[in-house]
């Protein structure tokens, strides 16, 4: 077993469902350029603070000295299906956001990465360093998602997974430590591209979510996911999306 798949064994051992490495280059043209657009045009709104340390957030490497590679996971967040119910209807009811439903993800993915990065030292070495990052760092997380093979971006500009949908808390590991790239998510055209109609089979859908839902405790949905893709002789991956 290649020192990848032990590390991603133990990262679906701790938790995370969805997990890829990609390289620690700056984020493409395309997509920096897309993101200055966004900031000019004041969609940051009074989040100031996303036009701080733009060059850092674009390019891993000027956040973390010798960078090689990024280690991206994913943790879906999709709620549990029984809710508790008020007492008395003269309760004050409301929404709450799926993500809010859990204790503050900052921490406990952190907590889980740190676990990861000690783990990854008792294989390859004490004197490997890491960055670990969980949103509040200057870091383009959902292009390196798409990036390690995670998923696509979809309309709403959400990182989406064929088989977890868009419910999906990131963290990533920069690291001096070499690890061979995943490769993206096969059939996305660029964000610019003429759009173009969602491609998956939806029985294919159906299957992947069913399969994953069922054996997820086990940590063998990745599994899942490939083998009823090649059983529908469609990848799972294969998505073609537009602007």
């Amino acid at each position: 077993m290649s020192l990848s798949q032990e590390i991603k064994h133990k990262a679906i051992e701790l938790g995370f469902d969805l997990f890829g490495v990609t390289d620690a280059s700056s984020i493409n043209t395309e997509q920096a350029e897309i993101f200055a657009q966004w900031l000019k045009s004041g969609f940051a709104g009074q989040m100031a603070y996303m036009h701080r340390n733009l060059q850092k957030r674009l390019d891993p490497g000027r956040l973390f000295e010798n960078a090689q590679s990024i280690i991206v996971v994913g943790l879906n967040y999709t709620p549990p299906k029984h809710k508790p119910e008020l007492s008395g209807s003269a309760a004050p009811s409301g929404r709450i956001a799926d993500y809010a439903q859990y204790e503050d993800y900052h921490s406990f993915i952190k907590g889980r990465l740190y676990q990861l990065t000690d783990f990854i030292k008792s294989l390859a070495g004490d004197d490997l360093k890491f960055k670990i990052c969980v949103d509040s760092v200057p870091l383009a997380e959902r292009a390196l998602a798409v990036r390690a093979g995670l998923g696509f971006i979809g309309k709403n500009h959400m990182l989406i997974n064929p088989g977890l949908g868009c419910r999906i808390f990131l963290g990533e590991i920069i690291t001096d430590l070499k690890l061979p790239a995943d490769k993206p998510v096969a059939g996305i055209i660029g964000l610019r591209e003429k759009r173009e109609v969602l491609r998956l089979p939806i029985a294919q859908i159906i299957i992947t979510r069913l399969a994953v839902r069922l054996i997820r405790p086990t940590g063998l949905h990745r599994i899942a996911e490939l083998i009823t893709g090649a059983l529908l002789l469609t990848p799972v991956t294969n998505i073609i999306i537009g602007e």
